[in-house]
């Protein structure tokens, strides 16, 4: 009847404290943060002086895209003491601020795994084509041009953390945080988290694959301690990202499904799911801290 239908109402969604949660993010997000920007800070503030002192950026693409990772990384080492800050106290520092080193995060995040990515196709180009691995006439003027695309291309991926990170109260302290407007949540947040997955992961990740793929042949027939060296240490670079990222990109991946399916998870399975993304995330933030030590 329709006094009956004035009266059913639909069961509440059921509520999900995440108190264990908040607690080890509290303890794990400061600890991994500050162990990597001491670690990346000094590794990464290492490379770039010894390269900028011996003049090696101008030698040859590689070393140019060496450098910029390095860069990237240095950058990225350089906002995670705030995040630990943020983590143990709340954020004190305003909105402003919180999207000024949201977006530099975000934009040197992305940066360091493109740039592995032009590293692995300089290496195709030299090699499987049989060209010189020196200088080329053009390659100093190549490389920069890449190197402008890659960091523009991380600036464009980094809007959102740009433009929509906020100060607010987030149980019962308050955080630096990305707050979409009402309304585009599900479909900015969806398509920002599918950028993040393509081009952060899986495009690099392609092209690394597609040049070693070709270069098979050509690297077992290479000679010459130097050269050899140098392609010892693309790999271990390109297996450190895949070993490193490749957890967080799956969790990522998994929550944005989640999300553009408009998905409802259970209060243990949402549980599991924050804690692999911080588990994960923390993982990827090591290369940060490990690509001084395989190139150096």
């Amino acid at each position: 009847s329709g006094e009956d239908e004035a009266y059913s109402v639909e069961p509440l969604p059921e509520l999900c404290y995440k108190a264990d949660v908040q607690a080890f993010s509290r303890a794990f997000q400061p600890s991994v943060s500050l162990t990597v920007a001491a670690l990346g800070l000094a590794g990464n503030g290492l490379v770039l002086a010894t390269h900028l002192a011996a003049r090696r950026a101008a030698r040859s693409p590689t070393s140019a895209h060496l450098l910029q990772l390095a860069l990237a990384d240095l950058l990225l080492a350089l906002t995670l003491p705030f995040a630990a800050a943020g983590a143990l106290q709340g954020w004190s520092l305003g909105s402003a601020t919180c999207r000024a080193i949201s977006g530099l995060y975000s934009a040197s995040f992305h940066a360091g795994f493109l740039f592995l990515a032009c590293i692995s196709a300089d290496r195709y180009v030299a090699i499987a084509r049989a060209l010189p691995a020196g200088p080329r006439p053009s390659a100093p003027g190549r490389a920069h041009l890449v190197s402008v695309i890659v960091w523009l291309l991380s600036l464009l991926l980094a809007l959102p953390a740009l433009l929509f990170s906020q100060d607010g109260h987030r149980e019962g302290q308050r955080r630096c945080r990305l707050i979409f407007p009402e309304g585009l949540t599900q479909t900015v947040k969806g398509a920002s988290a599918v950028a993040q997955v393509v081009l952060g992961f899986a495009l690099p990740l392609g092209v690394m694959a597609a040049c070693y793929a070709l270069l098979g042949r050509t690297l077992l027939a290479t000679r010459g301690p130097e050269r050899r060296r140098a392609l010892r240490v693309v790999v271990a670079l390109v297996a450190a990202f895949v070993v490193l990222q490749l957890p967080y990109s799956l969790a990522l991946l998994l929550d944005t499904a989640d999300l553009l399916a408009a998905r409802e998870r259970s209060c243990p399975a949402s549980k599991r799911k924050d804690l692999a993304l911080l588990v994960t995330g923390g993982l990827a933030l090591a290369r940060c801290g490990l690509n001084p030590v395989l190139y150096a």
